[in-house]
């Protein structure tokens, strides 16, 4: 997969979840008040200053995309709480020389 389809696929991930009942106000608000921060012209740190200006808007995308992606891993861990975890060692067999 591509990165375009994947961004394209996350951000209709995202937009659908402002509608989900099962999101909580405060994530939804806070997605919201994201796309308000990097759709307005008023930044922390000017658009002006090159590469600087548009650090402060990629972190601001970047904390809501992770704040969704927690937020789908504690609805993921709800659903199976008793996953088995297996425990034992690895070894690459390709590696081994007998």
């Amino acid at each position: 997969m591509t990165l375009i389809p994947r961004i394209l696929y996350l951000s209709y991930k995202i937009f659908t979840s402002l509608f989900d009942p099962k999101v909580s106000m405060k994530i939804k608000l806070f997605f919201i008040l994201s796309i308000i921060y990097v759709l307005s012209p008023y930044d922390l740190i000017r658009d002006i200053i090159p590469i600087l200006g548009q650090i402060d808007d990629i972190l601001v995308i970047l904390i809501a995309i992770l704040v969704y992606k927690f937020q789908e891993f504690k609805k993921n861990l709800r659903k199976n709480p008793k996953e088995t975890i297996i425990e034992g060692e690895f070894r690459n067999i390709d590696s081994e020389k007998e």
